[in-house]
């Protein structure tokens, strides 16, 4: 684990938000990954059968531990999408949410 997350002001300077961020991100990177790993794994072999293994999965998304607040989670999706490298679905699983179904056009 870094230092700076053990020892909040390693530097003499004081916590900023960005600080406190890129810390999370730290921690997350450094510290939890691996665990989550391993958390997903044993819990796919305890719980879910060979065969079921090919349609269902366990999956730790640590987007919710990144995201600060849902205004601020919602603008970067509204980015993502005026920008075009999301899709309205994409961003849809990014909140475990199924995709929209198909539109079927009554204009024909």
């Amino acid at each position: 684990m870094p230092i700076h997350l053990v020892q909040s002001n390693v530097s003499g300077t004081s916590r900023t938000y960005a600080n406190a961020e890129t810390s999370a991100l730290d921690f997350l990177k450094f510290t939890l990954a691996a665990w989550l790993a391993r958390i997903e794994s044993a819990v796919s072999f305890a719980c879910i059968s060979p065969l079921e293994r090919r349609q269902f999965y366990v999956e730790y998304l640590p987007d919710a531990l990144l995201a600060t607040d849902t205004a601020g989670r919602y603008a970067a999706y509204q980015t993502g999408l005026e920008a075009g490298f999301l899709t309205v679905d994409e961003v849809r699983k990014k909140e475990n949410l199924p995709a929209l179904p198909e539109r079927v056009s009554t204009l024909t």
